[in-house]
């Protein structure tokens, strides 16, 4: 008996469907990928935009004094920093989680017997010219798919931002 040898087309049927399934899979594991980074690097430059701003707003008002414009309880400028900041990155409060600020001051330039410089003042709203006021900000940023591409729940991003003080 003679057996007849199956042509090239029956041989490889469905091979394309299993090739595409393949490719498929990697191709939008590493789209879903760039995309998810993307978006990561876009948060980290927000909140250092928004850390930038901060300084800046935080250098020109650490002596001004705020309490006749707003009714309600003592005014502290720490709150308005962190207000300013949290103003700044109002349109994206969904995407960071537990956003933390902090506002140091260091001195920048010795003026007195026993500074040092970059040695941290115990107040920043005392910070003289050249003092350097430094905003620090810390987020929670939750990837939309952690999960599938392998990523934690959370990723810690933090960014400073430090300028000299104009002690007005």
């Amino acid at each position: 008996m003679l057996v007849r040898p199956r042509s090239t087309s029956q041989q490889r049927r469905g091979t394309a469907s299993v090739e595409f399934a393949v490719g498929s899979a990697v191709f939008f594991f590493v789209l879903f990928g760039v995309i998810e980074y993307a978006r990561f690097v876009t948060m980290y430059n927000v909140l250092e935009n928004a850390t930038r701003e901060t300084a800046r707003f935080a250098i020109v008002n650490t002596h001004l004094d705020y309490s006749g414009l707003y009714n309600g309880p003592a005014y502290n400028k720490d709150t308005r920093i962190d207000a300013h900041l949290r103003h700044y990155l109002s349109q994206l409060r969904d995407v960071y989680q537990n956003l933390d600020v902090t506002v140091t001051s260091f001195i920048g330039r010795p003026v007195e017997a026993g500074e040092v410089y970059g040695q941290p003042r115990p107040n920043w709203l005392e910070a003289r010219v050249n003092d350097i006021i430094a905003i620090e900000a810390t987020a929670d940023f939750q990837p939309v798919l952690p999960n599938f591409l392998l990523m934690g729940n959370n990723i810690r991003i933090r960014c400073r931002s430090c300028m000299f003080s104009e002690a007005n």
